[in-house]
């Protein structure tokens, strides 16, 4: 799909803007901004497959394939949400040249880390060089993640309206979380032909030629906002974004939700794969089911989102969360068929975390103000993955050092020492409603100024 170039006088920069085009910055055409969202949602389709091969089983059972453990799964796999914190910053900052040209970059990058994986059943990788195509394939493709996510909603800021927002968060992640599922259904085909690692990696070359063609759909949405040449030093820029009133309270609400929330993206495949001894086809099936779940999550919250604000949204989510990590618990001493219990625990994961996303992403920048975007989102996005980050790091380890109960029973029914994590995370998710307060809501409450006006 291309984006037809257009002059300064349309708000679109193009070299050196005219004064007109910084005034109109964000009066952009209907038709431009129509056609700048449709790539970019074009683009999420088939370019983030990458990102729920991390989430939908694919990449751990990969990683099985070749010899890696729980523990050692759980850490590589928490890679990205771990240097990515590191990054967004310093990217956010240096990115506000021209965030177009950052975000392409960071999706080329993130495709080369890919084409590394692509390697592990091809090219005579073993013993410990295994590690060498795995690890530095995550690390370029979370520094790639890093350097797009940095300008990603500082490029959009301008393309979608504000009165539109919350549909538009929805319509983007319902659509590419639809098209992961689509791939799902195809990939359980394809695993279904062999047992080796060669359908696995079939799948991933897929996955790649998406992600190299999101990179050319990306090459063709204008640049909206000026590129700056005149950088603040970064620490101040950071000092006053932290000064925004309501945005450093929110921005520690979604560290906290993340930190207790995120490590069961991983930890419900590795139950379905080392407690429950689920085949891969099923793990991935699970993966597809959890996707159900977003899709119709990012339609649905979207709307809520645009109608009654973000901290219902984010209640509501609360409950999502605590009820299915104490249902995973519950798997064992029901007469329900255990993957079918399990499918509805997946499916309910990906109604919260989704309902999660799209409140965070329109909270976030109805909290920041026009005047950098990047840092301010990138502040927000840090935390967020950090978060993750954290997560997984720490039920690594607790895994690794046998802190935890290998095996232990309730009800007579034996669990293992991811169950005792998710059981973990469902107290502290029930705690942190107290936490709630930090959410400014402004999207409902100016809403409801202008409705009594």
């Amino acid at each position: 799909m291309h984006v037809p170039n257009q002059s300064a006088s349309e708000g679109v920069s193009s070299g050196s803007a005219s004064p007109k085009s910084s005034v109109d910055e964000y009066a952009l055409p209907s038709i431009l901004q129509k056609k700048g969202m449709n790539a970019i949602i074009l683009g999420q389709m088939v370019g983030s497959l990458g990102g729920l091969a991390f989430s939908n089983g694919l990449l751990l059972l990969l990683l099985a394939k070749v010899g890696f453990g729980g523990a050692s799964s759980l850490l590589i796999l928490s890679l990205p949400s771990i240097i990515q914190p590191l990054l967004i910053l310093p990217f956010a900052h240096f990115g506000k040249r021209n965030h177009r040209l950052m975000m392409i970059r960071g999706f080329s990058l993130s495709t080369f880390g890919f084409v590394l994986i692509c390697t592990l059943g091809w090219s005579g990788w073993h013993g410990r060089s295994i590690l060498l195509p795995v690890v530095v394939g995550i690390i370029a493709y979370s520094i790639g993640v890093s350097m797009s996510t940095a300008s990603w909603y500082a490029l959009l800021d301008p393309l979608v309206p504000k009165y539109m927002r919350g549909s538009f968060f929805g319509k983007l992640r319902l659509s590419w979380r639809f098209c992961g599922f689509i791939f799902g259904i195809i990939s359980t085909f394809i695993l279904s032909l062999g047992h080796g690692i060669y359908p696995l990696e079939i799948i991933f070359i897929v996955i790649t030629i998406g992600m190299f063609y999101r990179v050319v759909l990306m090459r063709a949405i204008p640049s909206a906002r000026e590129s700056s040449t005149d950088l603040p030093r970064i620490i101040p820029a950071i000092l006053h974004v932290i000064h925004i009133p309501g945005y450093a309270g929110f921005c520690c609400y979604v560290f906290l939700l993340t930190l207790v929330t995120e490590n069961a993206v991983t930890l419900l495949p590795l139950i379905e794969r080392y407690s429950t001894g689920y085949s891969d086809i099923a793990v991935v099936s699970m993966g597809c089911l959890l996707g159900i779940g977003a899709v119709l999550s990012f339609y649905v919250s979207g709307k809520l989102v645009d109608r009654i604000g973000t901290r219902p949204v984010f209640l509501m989510c609360h409950a999502c969360f605590a009820i299915l990590f104490i249902a995973v618990l519950c798997r064992g001493f029901l007469t329900i068929p255990n993957i079918l219990w399990m499918g509805l625990q997946n499916f309910l994961y990906g109604v919260a975390s989704a309902g999660v996303s799209v409140a965070v992403s329109t909270e976030m920048l109805a909290l920041v103000p026009s005047s950098n975007k990047g840092l301010s989102t990138g502040l927000c996005t840090t935390l967020q993955l950090a978060g993750a980050g954290l997560s997984g790091l720490l039920s690594a380890v607790a895994i690794k050092l046998g802190i935890l109960n290998e095996h232990w029973k309730i009800a007579g029914s034996m669990l293992t020492a991811y169950d005792t994590l998710i059981f973990g995370d469902a107290i502290l998710v029930l705690l942190l409603v107290v936490t709630l307060g930090l959410v400014p809501s402004v999207l409902a409450r100016n809403q409801k100024e202008e409705t009594q006006h």
